[in-house]
């Protein structure tokens, strides 16, 4: 008897110390605390306490799509997909069915995840060494076996400085993918995104990110507008990237050659071909893009191109090329070169949106617009005369922004007369495949595959066949004022 009474009172001391425990504290390996989550009990008849999924995805930055007409949340969590279904008990896990003690419940907005959940199905599911601690109420991120170990950062006198140490000898690319982003891409290398992130490490660098990509780790400095150039070296036998940041001021620009810049851009449709038109099915191979309602971006944006292709042959009389037909991966870069060797008259890339509100909806088209700089300057005279060879590969859309802008325009107005699907305002924007196309340019999103209404029509053949119409009559009317404009500077009425 006096047993019985002794394990009684430890399992009342046990269950007062996680009753006592307020939070759920998740910190990764290394000691980096990620967030200390609120934990509630929320039935009577059951010790069992909850957590928010809202809190919990953001804390371990897990994809995540949630459908309330169905009230399903899957979460995805390393190579799985685990599925949760509020009111009910049965986790689907992959090809796996578990039953939880208690069932998933919802208040105040969010799905609300018993901790067995988190024991049970998504530590696991974090990596090997991944752990939880239910006396603690700890939950321990897996240790990342990483190549990429930390950036240093530091200010001095003419700029900042960033050091990237690395486990090993390792190859680099850093570049500046915009005015104020600097990447830095380190092939067949691993890194801890969560680990590496940082906001406003040094003054001129407004945030750090990493990802990974595949087999190859990415870093994202975000650089403050006083950063005027970087330089980049190895040391340490190639263990170590040293990046020197610049600080410095931009020339202004100088109001009277404004109007030279105008006139060249209005200009800048040199030819009047119109004999080959490029359509980029964005993402592929490793890059599987945004997902959700059972849509990948990848498999979207090809099925939408293959369905394009023979309409736009058909109808516009031109020749159609993909940049890529089959599920492989391609760089900005390899996009824009292979629409630019073969002497594309126009860049149509196709993607898809995602946001974790699923109300978002809508296509939008995007063009790369005309920003001024030295170098922008620089590309339009080089462009002006003619001489093409030494334009950075950045500046290539910079002569066809305004042409860019017009087809855009022209595109999301035959959506909207069109499609049932709303369509958002065009948009400007730094879009590093369209920066390297020299040619008319332009970027669809097709809809969200995180809205059920617009996932509906992205599987919709009849969707495919509506969206190619509405293309082919933008692009001939994109044609027609283009050939009209040529046509008039030739009889002199451009200047």
């Amino acid at each position: 008897m006096r047993g019985r009474y002794v394990a009684l009172a430890l399992l009342v001391g046990l269950a007062a110390r996680v009753e006592a425990a307020s939070e759920l504290r998740i910190r990764t390996a290394a000691g980096r605390v990620l967030g200390s989550l609120a934990v509630e009990k929320l039935q009577p008849d059951s010790d069992e306490l909850y957590v928010a999924s809202n809190a919990l995805v953001d804390a371990l930055d897990l994809q995540v799509v949630w459908k309330p007409e169905t009230r399903i949340l899957t979460l995805a969590a390393g190579d799985a997909q685990v599925q949760v279904t509020v009111d009910t008990r049965l986790v689907r896990d992959g090809d796996q069915e578990t039953m939880l003690r208690v069932p998933v419940l919802y208040k105040r907005g969010s799905v609300m995840l018993p901790l067995e959940f988190v024991s049970r199905i998504l530590a696991p599911h974090l990596g090997r060494g991944a752990s939880f601690d239910r006396t603690t109420l700890e939950l321990v991120t897996a240790p990342v076996d990483a190549d990429v170990l930390g950036v240093d950062a530091a200010a001095v006198p003419d700029g900042a400085q960033l050091r990237l140490h690395l486990a090993r000898e390792i190859g680099y690319r850093a570049e500046m993918t915009s005015k104020s982003m600097l990447r830095v891409q380190i092939p067949s290398a691993r890194l801890d995104p969560v680990a590496l992130a940082a906001d406003r490490p040094t003054p001129l660098v407004r945030s750090v990110r990493a990802e990974q990509r595949g087999a190859d780790a990415t870093l994202f400095f975000e650089l403050a507008p006083e950063c005027t150039g970087f330089t980049s070296r190895a040391e340490d036998d190639g263990r170590t990237i040293v990046l020197e940041l610049r600080r410095g001021t931009s020339p202004a620009p100088v109001a009277a050659r404004a109007p030279v810049l105008r006139d060249m851009v209005d200009v800048s449709g040199a030819s009047d071909s119109f004999d080959v038109v490029v359509l980029d099915p964005g993402h592929g191979g490793f890059d599987r893009g945004a997902r959700g309602n059972d849509l990948e971006e990848k498999n979207v944006t090809l099925d939408f191109a293959r369905a394009l292709q023979p309409v736009l042959e058909r109808e516009l009389g031109v020749r159609v090329l993909l940049v890529r037909n089959g599920d492989v991966t391609c760089s900005p870069e390899t996009r824009a070169e292979t629409a630019n060797r073969n002497l594309g008259d126009v860049f149509v890339s196709l993607h898809c949106n995602a946001w974790p509100n699923t109300s978002a909806r809508g296509m939008q088209v995007s063009y790369a617009p005309l920003e001024r700089s030295t170098m922008a300057d620089a590309a339009l005279a080089s462009s002006h005369r003619g001489v093409t060879d030494f334009v950075p590969w950045q500046a290539a859309h910079l002569p066809y922004a305004d042409l860019s802008r017009r087809l855009a325009d022209l595109v999301a107005a035959e959506f909207g007369s069109r499609l049932d699907v709303p369509t958002r305002p065009v948009r400007p924007a730094a879009i590093e495949v369209l920066e390297g196309a020299a040619m008319p340019s332009i970027l669809i999103e097709l809809g969200f595959v995180t809205n059920g209404d617009d996932a509906h029509h992205l599987k919709d053949p009849e969707f495919q066949t509506q969206v190619a119409d509405a293309l082919v009559a933008a692009l001939r009317a994109f044609r027609t004022a283009r050939g009209e404009a040529r046509a008039h500077e030739r009889q002199g009425g451009a200047r």
